[in-house]
C-alpha cells in the first residue's frame, strides 16, 4: 500500500512516572535508550540525505519522463518482498544498510526491516510488523530483555525513517541487453545502467544493470556501482558504493509474527476502550487515558475479577492508586497516576 511507504516518524514513546514504580520508571527509561541506538544511524542518514540532496555543485539528475523508481504500488504484485543491500567503502569508514519491506495484501499484513553496519560500532536494527489493526516493533540485536513492543495507531507508526525509494529517487534505463529474461520467476527485460538519481548523496561512474517487470513495468532487480560522495555511515564522505535490490514473489514465508510478539497479540491483560500510546514491551503495558483516575481505578476493580483476577490489594492516593491482583502463579500490578487531563496507566505482570 502506497500510504505505507511515506513519512520517517519514529514511533512516540509514553514513559511512566517515576511514582508509578521504579521497576517501570527503570525498564522504560531502558528501552529508550535502546531505541535510539537502533534510530541513530538510519536518523542520521536521514538527515544529511537532504543536505547532499541540495547541493548546488553535483545536483542529482533530474527525472525524465521514462526514468524508474522503486515503488512498487500500484503496479507491483499483491504479495512480494523487496530487499536491498549497500555497501560503503570510504578511506576510512565502511558501512553495509540493509532493507527489506514484505507485503501481502490477502493477509493485509506488512513486515519492514532496517538495519545498519558501521565500521567500528556494533550493528543496530529494527523491524515493524504490521497485521490488520495492529503493529509491533522488534529489536533484535541491542540486547533487550524483551524483543517485542506493540505500538498505537499501526497506520502512523508502520513507518521507516528511511525507504529504498529515498536512496535511489529516480533510475534511468540505457541500452536493451537481453528482452524476456527470468529473473526470480518474473518475466523482465534487462536493460544497461544510465545513471540514477542518488537520495544520500551523488555519484559518478555508474556501472550496472535493471530489470524491469513485463507486464507491470516494476524493477525486479537493480545492481551496480558507482563512485559516490554519500552519507551512508551518518557523515559525508567519498567512496565506492556498491548496491542489489531484488523483488521476490515465490516461496514467501506467511505472514507470522516472531514469537516474542505472539503473548503480546494475544491480550489478556484487560485495556479500556479509547486507550492512547499503547505500548507493551514484553509483561510490562503502559498507556494514557482521557478517563480520570478515579474511574480507571474502578473499572479495573470491575474487570479483573471479570477476567479472572482475584484482586488481593489495593493502596494509594488521589494522585497515584495501585491494584495488586492474582491469578494462580500469576500476580499483576496495575498502578494508575492521575493528570491534568485524564490518567497514565502502567501494568506490570510479575
Amino acid at each position: 500500500m502506497p500510504e505505507e511507504h511515506g513519512g520517517r516518524n519514529a514511533p512516540a514513546m509514553l514513559i511512566p512516572g517515576p511514582q508509578s514504580g521504579r521497576c517501570g520508571y527503570n525498564r522504560a527509561m531502558n528501552l529508550h535508550r535502546r531505541l535510539a541506538l537502533i534510530f541513530l544511524p538510519l536518523l542520521l542518514m536521514a538527515c544529511a540525505l537532504g543536505e547532499l540532496a541540495g547541493s548546488p555543485q553535483k545536483a542529482p539528475i533530474p527525472g525524465q519522463p521514462g526514468d524508474l523508481t522503486l515503488e512498487l504500488a500500484p503496479s507491483g504484485p499483491a504479495a512480494y518482498r523487496a530487499q536491498m543491500t549497500l555497501r560503503f567503502t570510504g578511506q576510512d569508514r565502511q558501512a553495509t544498510l540493509t532493507l527489506s519491506d514484505e507485503w501481502d495484501s490477502s493477509a493485509g499484513a506488512r513486515h519492514l526491516l532496517a538495519k545498519t553496519e558501521l565500521s567500528n560500532e556494533p550493528p543496530a536494527s529494527f523491524e515493524l510488523y504490521r497485521l490488520g489493526d495492529q503493529a509491533f516493533l522488534v529489536s533484535t540485536e541491542v540486547g533487550s530483555q524483551a524483543g517485542c513492543m506493540r505500538l498505537d495507531n499501526p497506520q502512523a507508526s508502520a513507518q521507516m525513517p528511511l525507504r529504498m525509494v529515498d536512496i535511489f529517487t529516480s533510475i534511468r534505463r540505457g541500452d536493451l541487453v537481453q528482452s524476456g529474461e527470468t529473473v526470480n520467476g518474473i518475466t523482465a527485460d534487462h536493460y544497461a545502467l544510465a545513471e540514477a538519481a542518488l537520495g544520500l548523496g551523488t555519484a559518478t561512474g555508474w556501472s550496472g544493470d535493471v530489470w524491469v517487470a513485463q507486464p507491470g513495468g516494476y524493477v525486479v532487480r537493480f545492481s551496480g556501482s558507482a563512485e559516490a560522495e554519500t552519507a551512508l555511515t551518518g557523515q559525508a564522505g567519498s567512496g565506492r558504493l556498491e548496491w542489489d535490490y531484488q523483488v521476490f514473489t515465490q516461496g514467501l514465508a506467511p505472514a507470522a509474527l516472531p514469537e516474542d510478539c505472539a503473548g503480546i497479540a494475544s491480550g489478556g491483560l484487560p485495556i479500556p476502550e479509547g486507550a492512547q500510546n499503547v505500548m507493551q514491551v514484553g509483561a510490562l503495558v503502559s498507556f494514557d487515558s482521557p478517563q480520570g483516575a478515579a474511574e480507571m481505578v474502578e473499572y479495573y476493580r470491575q474487570v479483573l475479577p471479570t477476567a479472572g483476577w482475584a484482586i488481593d490489594e489495593e493502596s494509594g492516593t488521589d494522585s497515584l492508586f495501585t491494584l495488586g491482583a492474582s491469578m494462580g502463579e500469576r500476580a499483576v500490578q496495575v498502578a494508575i497516576t492521575a493528570r491534568e487531563q485524564g490518567c497514565g496507566v502502567t501494568i506490570n505482570e510479575k
